[in-house]
């Protein structure tokens, strides 16, 4: 214990003994296993307080994390679970914060804390995926931090891509739809405001009803969602990818069934495959093309569709009318 002050200061250019908070931060991470700038012969056993000391540094971090989630407003049951954890010491951030600290603690995800540049505890909220300051929740950043994980598995909680709805209405988005069919040029999410751009079967913007041969569609990637599998509303659906005008599209049944066909013999063919299987593979493959081929978009008309069906959550509740912005339901 005599060397610790010294290696203390030696790792934090000797701020140690004017900044009380932040010498705390270091003996908790020395405490964890931080052995970032020294030589040790070994790795030594954590100690129980530190790690104790991190999980307490853990839950308001987590706290912040659950708060960013939930202003994203995302559908029930997630917004429910989350706000009850959020709400709930015991359950939430207490829970989660010990898991994310033994963790931290295993991974040796403490050495990549520079203490010279960050506090511990803005290092621990970007690993965690949150965000400083009142800034917005990213999804693609909060996927790749530690409380993703342990979110998915107590929540159903998905990063994925999922269908968007345009509004073709002239209050909206008419014009743009317009210039995208006429000059082939596909609409970008950055290009759109919130206004007009939803889920569901109805525009909550104007009200309009979304219509297969009006209402243009695009996908928007990290979305966080929840399949209905595990009490969410969302669901896989197959689209097909006009090239021209960039509008998604639900494949036909009989597109779909020649599809299937083409999968289910590629896994029954042999590693050499015989006459007779090469001829059914062949057939299949022909058939698939004369489908893709026969498929037109229903906004630009052009057969222009992609080679292969793209796999995209919708939002469909079982009942009722229902729209979701960008701002929630």
């Amino acid at each position: 214990m005599a060397a610790l002050p010294a290696l203390l200061a030696e790792a934090d250019v000797g701020q140690c003994a004017h900044e009380p908070e932040r010498c705390y931060e270091l003996v908790v991470a020395w405490g964890c296993g931080r052995r970032n700038g020294t030589t040790m012969n070994q790795q030594p056993q954590p100690w129980p307080q530190a790690v104790m000391a991190l999980a307490q540094l853990s839950e308001p971090l987590v706290r912040t994390v659950l708060r960013q989630l939930d202003e994203m407003h995302l559908p029930s049951p997630a917004a429910e679970r989350i706000l009850a954890l959020r709400h709930n010491r015991d359950a939430g951030e207490r829970s989660f914060a010990s898991m994310l600290a033994l963790d931290l603690v295993a991974s040796q995800g403490l050495d990549g804390w520079k203490p010279e540049q960050h506090r511990l505890s803005s290092y621990l909220l970007r690993l965690f995926g949150g965000r400083l300051g009142t800034g917005a929740l990213r999804s693609a950043a909060f996927t790749e931090g530690l409380l993703y994980p342990l979110l998915r598995e107590e929540l159903g909680l998905l990063s994925s891509t999922v269908a968007f709805s345009v509004c073709h209405s002239v209050a909206c988005h008419a014009e743009r739809i317009n210039a995208a069919i006429t000059h082939a040029r596909p609409i970008k999410v950055s290009e759109l405001g919130k206004d007009g751009l939803f889920e569901g079967n109805h525009c909550s913007s104007c009200g309009q009803h979304a219509d297969t041969t009006s209402t243009y569609r695009l996908l928007r990637r990290h979305w966080l969602l929840v399949p209905r599998i595990y009490g969410g509303a969302y669901e896989e659906r197959m689209f097909m990818n006009c090239t021209a005008c960039g509008h998604h599209f639900p494949c036909s049944a009989s597109y779909m069934y020649q599809y299937k066909t083409m999968d289910l013999l590629r896994t029954c063919v042999d590693e050499v495959p015989t006459a007779t299987q090469r001829h059914f593979v062949d057939q299949a493959r022909k058939a698939l093309s004369k489908a893709r081929s026969a498929t037109a978009c229903p906004l630009c008309q052009r057969h222009a569709v992609s080679q292969r069906p793209v796999q995209l959550w919708v939002y469909a509740p079982t009942t009722g009318r229902y729209c979701r912005t960008l701002e929630g339901e």
